[in-house]
């Protein structure tokens, strides 16, 4: 209980800070950001040095990591979260909608059993991913609705997006992949879609990207300033990705 409160109190001293500051005018000051590590690598870094531009007095420090972080306990101003969001406490702000797709590469495909249904995934090398050691499951709907759970194996497992990327791309089986990951390879046919007319996901099927906060009386203006940069960047980026 004791390092609840002096957690809370530190965040409240930092929030204070924080406004402290926005009374000088121009946001500045440590911005704490944490981020998936496929989101922070893909979307987040490419645009910070047209958030620092924008915004030189405001210092960004980015941690990357697979799972939510405890904004309290480390300090965080914004998470960028994918899936869903149950914790009521924290301001939510959604970045950009996403679904997930089965994919795998053309010389795989040529060379694997035909696939018309969720059964035929049993006899592939399904890459997963694994952030516990469960036994892997992949959970693939209908678009009216029908589920089929599907227990799966494969040559490879990983707790890296990135990695079960390059695994699919090199030839060794099938992954669920984020729609914005593959969208250039499927484009230029490194990857193909396996299964289009289902939904897949290996957890929950909601799993858009936001980005959450600390709910208070006042936001420093350092938050809201990143706040805003990123759903301007993130409407562009989804404006790209439709007219294309």
């Amino acid at each position: 209980v004791y390092s609840n409160q002096l957690l809370r109190i530190l965040a409240d001293i930092r929030q204070a800070n924080g406004m402290v500051a926005d009374l000088h005018g121009t946001p500045t000051g440590l911005l704490r950001v944490h981020s998936r590590m496929v989101i922070g690598h893909q979307f987040i870094v490419p645009i910070l040095h047209r958030f620092h531009a924008r915004y030189p007095q405001i210092q960004v420090e980015l941690e990357l990591s697979n799972y939510p972080a405890d904004l309290v306990a480390k300090g965080i101003d914004i998470d960028i979260r994918m899936g869903r969001l149950t914790d009521s406490s924290l301001v939510v702000r959604k970045l950009l909608p996403s679904e997930r797709l089965l994919c795998a590469s053309p010389a795989y495909l040529d060379r694997a059993p035909p696939i018309t249904s969720p059964e035929d995934l049993r006899a592939h090398s399904c890459l997963n991913y694994r952030i516990h050691q469960a036994p892997p499951m992949w959970r693939l709907r209908t678009r009216d609705g029908q589920e089929t759970v599907v227990p799966v194996t494969g040559a490879f497992h990983s707790n890296s997006g990135l990695a079960l990327l390059q695994a699919t791309l090199d030839d060794m089986g099938i992954s669920i992949m984020n729609d914005w990951t593959v969208r250039d390879h499927l484009a230029q046919g490194r990857l193909r879609r396996v299964l289009p007319g289902y939904e897949v996901t290996f957890s929950d099927f909601e799993n858009g990207i936001y980005a959450v906060f600390q709910r208070s009386s006042g936001v420093p203006s350092k938050i809201r300033h990143f706040l805003d940069f990123l759903v301007a960047e993130f409407k562009a980026l989804k404006m790209q990705a439709g007219a294309e």
